[in-house]
């Protein structure tokens, strides 16, 4: 069994540095800009214009659901080994 090498204490933290900066960045700087695109304002507003908190929602609570979760159900009832193998 190979024998795990530690990294100084200076190289993990500046990865963990870099890994916080970059999730900074995304959270921080990316994921504002892209609420300006159209097609992504047009969802959120229509989302606010109704009442409804985006961040907060489910995914019990797509309209698609439903149906999505009937057509597995008919596929597991068909055939029950095809996703879990056999």
């Amino acid at each position: 069994m190979p024998t795990v090498q530690h990294q100084p204490l200076s190289v993990r933290l500046a990865k963990m540095a870099f890994a916080l900066t970059s999730l900074a960045l995304i959270w921080l700087v990316l994921l504002p800009a892209l609420g300006d695109y159209p097609q992504i304002r047009r969802h959120i507003d229509t989302m606010q214009a109704a009442g409804i908190n985006p961040s907060a929602m489910y995914y019990s609570e797509l309209p698609n659901l439903p149906a999505a979760e009937a057509q597995f159900r008919r596929i597991h009832r068909d055939d029950p080994g095809l996703l879990w193998g056999r």
